[in-house]
């Protein structure tokens, strides 16, 4: 079977894809309500010069070491997971696939800090409003 028909077939794909969007909504819900908090702090920030884009640019890589943290530490349980459970060691295809889910983690993870950040700073009127 061709692997694009197989990817619109597989309902075990479709499933993913459902979950990883909705773990990506509630992250980013999560994270622009935590940023919602620091308005105030946001507020004073853009009355001494700071635009929205200079905010963004400060708080988003504050957060990557956490998402970068977060990643390899769920890539490596999910190595010992596959350890254990298949009950022998990994061999390089396997090393590959676990690399290339931690990449793209970290590319989804930065990404939707990214979009939280900005939603965060933009959000609020008083923010927008402040100069």
């Amino acid at each position: 079977m061709p692997l694009g028909k197989y990817i619109r077939t597989d309902p075990l794909v479709g499933t993913t894809g459902v979950l990883l969007g909705a773990g990506s909504l509630a992250a980013v819900l999560f994270w622009t309500l935590g940023l919602r908090d620091r308005a105030d702090e946001f507020v004073i920030r853009m009355r001494h010069g700071a635009t929205p884009a200079r905010l963004v640019w400060q708080v988003w890589p504050r957060g990557l070491p956490f998402q970068l943290l977060g990643v390899v530490s769920g890539g490596a349980l999910s190595g010992v997971l596959v350890v254990g459970v298949g009950l022998q060691p990994l061999d390089r295809v396997e090393y590959l696939v676990l690399g290339a889910g931690a990449a793209g983690g970290l590319l989804l993870a930065a990404g939707t800090w990214l979009l939280a950040t900005v939603l965060g700073v933009r959000v609020r009127g008083e923010v927008r409003h402040a100069g």
